[in-house]
């Protein structure tokens, strides 16, 4: 009997993005466009992302803007609702959306993790699960979760105690959804590092701490958008990590072999 492939590229599939907004966003909502995909952009803020959306319907593509604050109860599943009545069908989920304040495991409170965990790792999961009971149980391939995590969670960060942590509970869930969803859909993660620019408004700084890198380079924010887009169209990958970061989770994780860098 001859297997039934899902088509490749995601041309004419509509795609729910959050955090459309951010450096990683924009690049991510343009190579989707890119791809021929229909862009839902979602941000904190209305309007902020109305000029991305232009820009994209200007190449010819369909794009819409919602917005809603992920640290209120019910905004994930609210916006999910929004993108439905707006499209009528989601095929692709991108949860970009982040916030990254600065706390200690000292000085950290309850009110912080609330507010981390519920933009980190709550909203990507009710939107995440949101797309499971829309697409029912049957055989998948076509559809597809892509979560951005940080390169940080192999090696930790000190001074983002809440971030690190919330995106371990993502790093969990990327892996507990591919179980749980498949075949119907495919669930998979980024983990971004250190990013390099377009512009020179750190003084350098980014280029200066890629030298320590394995690779002695950062990333491109059109990197990470490149690695999300295979990851949308690779129809027999789920339950992986793939990390654009220069090498830095091999340094993390075995630093004597990187002592010298």
């Amino acid at each position: 009997m001859a297997v039934a492939f899902p088509p490749k590229g995601l041309h004419g599939k509509t795609v729910l993005l959050t955090g459309a907004s951010g450096t990683i966003g924009q690049a991510i909502a343009r190579a989707l466009a890119g791809e021929g995909a229909n862009v839902i952009a979602h941000c904190n803020r209305a309007g902020t992302v109305d000029a991305l959306c232009r820009e994209l319907e200007g190449q010819g593509d369909r794009s819409f803007t919602l917005s809603g604050d992920f640290r209120s109860p019910g905004a994930a599943s609210a916006l999910f609702a929004g993108a439905v009545e707006r499209c009528g069908c989601i095929d692709l989920l991108v949860n970009s959306a982040s916030v990254f304040p600065e706390n200690s495991l000292q000085g950290v409170t309850f009110a912080d993790f609330q507010d981390t965990m519920a933009v980190n790792a709550w909203a990507p999961f009710v939107l995440g699960r949101a797309l499971s009971r829309l697409s029912g149980p049957g055989a998948g391939g076509g559809k597809a979760i892509v979560n951005l995590l940080d390169t940080r969670i192999v090696g930790g960060d000190a001074a983002h105690a809440g971030y690190i942590l919330s995106k371990h509970l993502l790093a969990a869930m990327t892996s507990m959804m591919a179980r749980e969803f498949a075949p119907a859909i495919r669930v998979n993660a980024v983990a971004p590092g250190l990013m390099a620019t377009d512009s020179a408004e750190d003084g350098g700084a980014a280029a200066e701490m890629a030298k320590n890198l394995p690779l002695r380079r950062s990333a491109h924010p059109r990197e990470v958008a490149d690695a999300v887009v295979y990851l949308l169209k690779s129809t027999s990958v789920t339950g992986q990590v793939l990390y654009v970061d220069g090498g830095r989770h091999l340094r993390e994780s075995a630093p004597e072999r990187f002592a010298a860098l």
